[in-house]
């Protein structure tokens, strides 16, 4: 009944044609089906496609092969694209007979009279023409003989009932397709042509850049209403397919006036022209074919070849010059709405216009990327470096009026319900009526009532109404008096405008803007997006359109395969992850080379450049093999180096700051039925170049490590420029350098505050690749091997109390660069407290082993160690021959492991002197509240459980605990299993016993200079102390638990021993190498000992006794 809605419908078919056909010819081309591409089927097919048509049903089943046992399987894979073949053969028939009844109930076809009837008839045989090119390329032949093959044998004998309709309908376009369809368009060519070439000035206007810019069509800054004809710009790309499609239909009515022109201009600007989606065909050498099959002289073989130079040589720079004009309009326009949402209603003619124009030119681009110089002579002219800024632009004005269609339907339903109301009420009171019958009169009365009561499902009824209406306007059965009604119907078509952007508004913003089916030349449109991001200039990227495109892809699938929305689904989460990856990589890169130069330069300034500098001006300088000189101080300042440097620096920077901006645009991304959201991939891109920066300026191999105040200062310097990324997006750096950091050194395994010192004694906490797995390990080294080297000299590595720090005797270790208090400072400035404890849990272990041969021994001398405790004062004889019965070597034993012993805890109390100058640095606040805390109760020497979490917290916080230390006495307690208090008292008078006797203090000398013993005896102050008291308050019972008994115990070392040293100085004995050396070692260890008062000492030996030994010594 209606023409203008019979046309929709057809069109509505004729998409899903197309699309069918589409999906059908993939199919063949993918391969993707098992009696597609398996070896075995592929000749067996080859075989089929040469019986085809109907010899197919002829050949036996001994030559089909697998296809027997898999018939059915076929049959039902290849159903939907027979029914595809047998629905595009009944199309063809209806369309063709409606195209022909539309044309002789409509007069003419004009935009301004009925622009819905016009669209849909002139799209309605464009399509019709490409569905037939269309179903060409699909391997029809293939199809329809394995499913007749396979519907042959499934039915039993019979063949498929449309098979026929089917082979008939492509075999008669086999051939000459565009001969038979000039001979089924001769009845439509007047119709077509005649309504095609009103437009073409307005057309010639609207390919102009110049008339463009000269009347502002475009600018909406600057356009005068009714200088310009948007309304054709919007239709501009249909046009030329219109034209195109035409003039290959209908041929035989080019004779008219200025359809040659028209024809020609548009040849001048294509080379590939569009089927569907990315199927294109050569636009020229498709009209020389079709033109062999052309009566035709007004169109000559040369001007199309002309044609053909001309689009080859120039059509790239007209597009590009087009693009431009549009960039800069399009930029207009954005910025305009963006501050000014309520001028888009006003302007909507404009912005569709430009938004329209602009989609065209992306998609000629993605046409043409395939140019190459068999085709174009200069390929470089179809080159367009910043497309993505076009691309963007549409994106972001597409998303600024779909978010703002509120505005807009009110700007429009106020016209609606004011002044168009009061124009349809005065033209329903003029003679209007009378001449358009009754009809349009009822239509008018529809639309009145439904604008009185502004009812927007009547109105959306009205609408359609109207498009019935279009048709009867122009029927040839109605001879309307235009000069009468022309007024009237234009105000009637603005109403029908301003109604559609009320009740169709999103679609028809869609139509103008929809890039989604850029799906389909995906790969082109990842390569640009790939080269702009890793491209190094001061240009947007604009990959956040990107995006926002991707998320538009699946709206691609059609109803007609159910698969086909996944499989975009998944190509499109594909594709997303690849350019979010591509993003973040390139942002890391950027990160890590700004990052890397600011180390360089900082570099500079290191201690070492200045020492080999001034090793370079000695005249005896012999530079060593493979040497390269440094730098000249302040070379980067110079302009030929600061020039480019500010150069790329100044790129990095936008670089980075744009591809940032393109993620913070976006919380999350939803693509099918994922939810990206970049940020997160940017966070661990971070995370992951962190931790790898971290083990590179940390690890220099597996056995070294550099020095921790150069690695603080590198990670620092690291650190402000990840910094530098929170001014472009919304992350918080620092929670995940904070994160990282924690995870490089933090490990479960040492338990929280609240945690039983027994942690002390796990077999082995594991560490992963971070860097406090090679921090642990260096130190580890350290404490088990190196620190206890020596020479003939004595220990090669020295503790000096006074320096704070390890000194190294040897040329080329410079020890005290890892183990002074200030590199330890910065070691826990870098580790934290967690990574104190592991190398603690490192100390702890390696004090647990050398615990075990001093108990042996004390089990072995306790007796002779129990006598000698009773008689040291009052029987000399009795003294001297127990000792006699103590070995040296044992004794040898007992100070060697001791030593050991008190070297590392020297190193250990050293680092936690330095954890807590940190934690008193940076949280000084949490630092006094435990101090004061722990200083509320005694020190925890017998380890009373409710005070241990305490004790924890003040020793992770670095706080000394003075003789509670809980986790050294763990580590003593294994050892001290079922031992009695006897065994334990003979530990101070071996102590003592050794300084007579023991080989190492037979060899002491106090070296002045760095005012220790050259064997580390000074050691001792601190293992002494530690393992008496330690000792004691593991054995002690319940009602022992006295601090008297440990006093005793020191005390009994400090007696016994001085005895000892008065009576080798009574005697006279040289059996020791510097015996003012040993005798001073209890003057020391008074000074050290954390509970005895130097009056213990003095009762025993006079203080003037060690003035005079103190004198010998530094005389020396």
């Amino acid at each position: 009944k209606s023409i203008g809605q019979g046309l929709k419908r057809l069109n509505l078919v004729a998409d899903g044609l197309l699309a069918r056909l589409y999906n059908a010819k993939l199919k063949g081309n993918a391969a993707t089906s098992e009696f597609l591409k398996e070896k075995e089927y592929i000749k067996i097919n080859q075989m089929l496609v040469k019986k085809y048509p109907n010899d197919v049903f002829t050949i036996p089943n001994e030559r089909v092969g697998p296809y027997q046992d898999s018939a059915a399987l076929v049959m039902d894979e290849l159903e939907p694209v027979f029914l595809t073949f047998v629905d595009v053969a009944d199309f063809d028939v209806v369309c063709l007979q409606y195209l022909q009844h539309a044309s002789t109930q409509c007069k003419y076809f004009k935009l301004e009279v009925n622009p819905y009837i016009m669209t849909n008839f002139f799209d309605l045989y464009v399509k019709y023409a490409q569905i037939i090119l269309l179903s060409q390329r699909v391997e029809y032949k293939l199809f329809l003989s394995i499913y007749g093959m396979a519907f042959y044998r499934v039915k039993g004998g019979s063949q498929p009932e449309q098979y026929d309709k089917a082979v008939r309908y492509f075999s008669k376009y086999e051939k000459s397709p565009w001969k038979v369809l000039k001979d089924e368009f001769s009845g439509l060519a007047v119709a077509i042509i005649s309504g095609l070439i009103y437009y073409k000035m307005e057309y010639t206007y609207a390919r102009a850049t110049r008339s463009l810019e000269f009347e502002y069509t475009l600018d909406i800054t600057k356009h005068v209403e009714g200088t310009a004809k948007p309304r054709i710009i919007y239709v501009a790309e249909k046009l030329k397919t219109w034209v195109v499609y035409g003039c290959l239909l209908c041929p035989d009515a080019m004779s008219l006036k200025d359809s040659v022109p028209f024809f020609l201009q548009c040849l001048s600007e294509d080379i590939y022209f569009p089927i569907y989606r990315d199927e294109v065909f050569l636009l020229h050498q498709e009209v020389l074919n079709a033109k062999k099959n052309w009566k035709t002289k007004f169109l000559k073989n040369k001007l199309v070849k002309e044609q053909r130079e001309h689009a080859c040589e120039d059509s790239g720079f007209y597009h590009q010059d087009i693009r431009n004009h549009l960039r800069k309009c399009m930029n207009n326009i954005m910025n305009l709405i963006q501050d000014t949402p309520a001028l888009i209603g006003p302007n909507i003619k404009i912005i569709l216009a430009a938004l329209a124009y602009s989609k065209e030119e992306i998609f000629w681009f993605m046409r043409h990327i395939p140019v190459t110089k068999k085709i174009s002579k200069v390929p470089h002219t179809f080159e367009d470096s910043i497309i993505s800024e076009l691309i963007f632009q549409v994106w972001k004005i597409s998303s600024l009026l779909h978010s703002e269609y509120e505005i807009v339907q009110n700007y429009f339903s106020e016209y609606l319900v004011g002044l168009h109301l009061d124009e349809l009420r005065n033209i329903n009171v003029k003679d209007f009526r009378n001449v358009v019958g009754p009809d349009i009169s009822k239509f008018l009365d529809h639309l009145e009532n439904a604008l009185s009561i502004y009812d927007v499902e009547a109105l959306k009824e009205t609408l359609q109404e109207w498009y019935s209406a279009e048709a009867i306007i122009v029927s040839t059965n109605l001879n309307l008096p235009w000069t009468v009604v022309q007024d009237d119907i234009g105000k009637l078509q603005v109403m029908m405008e301003h109604l559609s952007y009320v009740v169709d508004y999103h679609p028809i913003i869609n139509r103008a803007s929809s890039l989604r089916n850029l799906l389909y030349f995906r790969d082109p449109l990842i390569n640009i997006y790939m080269h702009k991001i890793g491209e190094e200039s001061d240009e947007n990227t604009f990959i956040n359109s990107l995006f926002g495109i991707l998320s538009h892809f699946e709206e691609n699938a059609t109803p007609y395969f159910a698969e086909e929305k996944t499989f975009i689904g998944e190509l499109t989460i594909s594709i997303t992850e690849d350019i979010i990856n591509k993003v973040v990589e390139r942002i890391s890169s950027l990160l890590e080379a700004v990052a890397m130069e600011i180390i360089y330069y900082d570099n500079q300034i290191n201690s070492i450049n200045a020492i080999n500098i001034l090793e370079q001006r000695k005249e005896d300088f012999q530079p060593p093999r493979g040497w390269e000189a440094n730098p000249i101080p302040g070379f980067e300042s110079s302009p030929e180096y600061r020039g480019s440097l500010t150069l790329s620096l100044g790129y990095w920077r936008k670089n980075i700051g744009q591809l940032c901006s393109s993620l913070n645009d976006f919380i999350d991304v939803q693509i099918y039925d994922t939810k990206f959201v970049p940020r997160e991939y940017l966070i661990e891109a971070i995370e992951k170049l962190f931790s790898e920066f971290l083990l590179r300026v940390v690890k220099i191999n597996d056995q070294h490590i550099r020095t921790p105040s150069i690695c603080i200062k590198q990670i620092r310097t690291y650190c402000s420029t990840l910094k530098f990324l929170e001014s472009f997006i919304n992350i918080d750096v620092s929670t995940i350098i904070n994160k990282v950091m924690l995870s490089n050194i933090y490990t479960p395994d040492i338990g929280a505050a609240d945690r039983n010192p027994n942690w002390v004694h796990l077999p082995e906490i594991p560490l992963g690749d971070n860097i406090i797995n090679y921090i642990t390990k260096w130190y580890s080294n350290f404490i088990n091997k190196t620190i206890h080297l020596t020479s003939r000299s004595g220990a090669n590595f020295l503790y000096s109390p006074n320096r704070k720090e390890f000194v190294s005797r040897l040329p080329n270790e410079n020890i005290e660069m890892y183990c002074s208090l200030l590199e330890l400072k910065s070691l826990c400035t870098l580790i934290g407290s967690y990574g104190v404890k592991l190398l603690d849990y490192e100390i702890l272990k390696y004090i647990g082993g050398n615990i075990e041969p001093i108990v042996d021994i004390m089990k072995q001398y306790k007796d002779e160690c129990t006598n000698l405790r009773d008689v040291y004062l009052v029987d000399e004889q009795a003294t001297t021959a127990t000792m006699k019965s103590i070995r040296n070597v044992d004794l040898n034993v007992v100070i060697q492991r001791s030593i050991n012993i008190g070297v590392v805890l020297q190193f250990r109390k050293l680092l936690y002197q330095a954890l807590g100058l940190v934690t008193k640095e940076k949280i000084p606040f949490i630092y006094s509240g435990v101090d004061t805390a722990h200083e509320q109760y005694p020190e925890n020497v017998f380890m009373e459980s409710k005070l241990i979490p305490m004790d924890n917290l003040a020793m992770d916080c670095g706080i000394d605990l003075g003789i509670a230390d809980q986790e050294l006495y763990s580590v003593f307690k294994p050892h001290l299993v079922d031992i009695d208090q006897e065994v334990v008292d003979a530990l101070p008078v071996l102590f003592a016993v050794a300084l007579q006797g023991a080989p190492l203090w037979r060899e002491a000398v106090y070296n002045t200079r760095v005012e220790v013993y050259e064997n580390n005896q000074h050691a001792l102050l601190q293992a002494i102390p530690s393992l008496i008291i330690g000792f004691k308050a593991v054995t002690l019972g319940p009602t022992a638990r006295d601090m008297k008994n440990i006093s005793d115990s020191l005390q009994l070392f400090v007696d016994i021993g001085s005895n000892l040293l008065l009576g080798i100085i009574e005697k006279g004995s040289d059996r020791h190498k510097d015996l003012p050396s040993v005798f001073v070692f209890m003057d020391l260890f008074i000074r050290e000992c954390p509970i005895l008062e130097r009056s213990v000492l003095e009762r025993m030996i006079p203080y003037a006794l060690f003035r005079s030994m103190w004198t010998q010594i530094y005389t020396k």
